[in-house]
């Protein structure tokens, strides 16, 4: 595997330059000007788009599997990535600022993906292979330690979560956190 140190800069450059709200692209004079209302969902896709990257399945279990290999003091863990990003991403219900649009939408993007490990969609064989033949190439994750870790990871974000809730004075953010809260709570316990 890559050297851990070298896999938590890439995260930290990851938060610092893509994960952060990047206000510089974002200045409506500029925007008015020359793009349509929607030109900042582009800067929001990238983020989101990276995003998913990172908390695909099959990249979370070949993380789980080096550790296992490797050792755990020689690779960078699947928990460990999740909460370094989690620091970078959900940093405002640490700080109880305001949380912008973009950064709303890349949080619920963050719970969606970790969701779609626990409640992955029904696979669809668009190959033309016949459906015994495509699940070899299929990543499936459910039978690997990649669902434990996340269904840990979103408990503990839901925790802060609700515990951030009520020092929460912007009503939208506020709404925001309700909103990811319930969300988590049904992909936990789906009854």
């Amino acid at each position: 595997p890559a050297p851990k140190a070298l896999q938590k800069d890439a995260i930290n450059f990851l938060q610092k330059q893509l994960f952060e709200t990047p206000t510089w692209l974002l200045d409506k004079k500029i925007l008015n000007k020359i793009s349509n209302p929607t030109s900042s969902e582009m800067a929001g896709n990238i983020q989101i788009n990276i995003l998913n990257s990172l908390f695909r399945p099959s990249r979370l279990n070949i993380m789980a599997i080096s550790s296992n290999r490797f050792g755990v003091a020689n690779t960078y863990q699947v928990d460990e990535m999740l909460d370094d990003v989690k620091k970078g991403i959900w940093s405002e219900i640490a700080s109880k600022k305001p949380i912008d649009n973009m950064r709303r939408n890349l949080q619920k993007a963050y719970a969606e993906a970790l969701i779609s490990i626990l409640n992955p969609a029904p696979a669809q064989n668009i190959s033309g292979l016949p459906a015994s033949f495509a699940a070899l190439f299929s990543t499936n994750v459910k039978n690997t330690d990649v669902p434990s870790i996340v269904r840990a990871h979103l408990t503990a974000l839901r925790s802060d979560i609700i515990a951030a809730i009520p020092g929460t004075t912007d009503k939208l953010s506020k709404y925001h956190l309700q909103d990811v809260a319930e969300r988590i709570k049904k992909a936990l316990d789906p009854k």
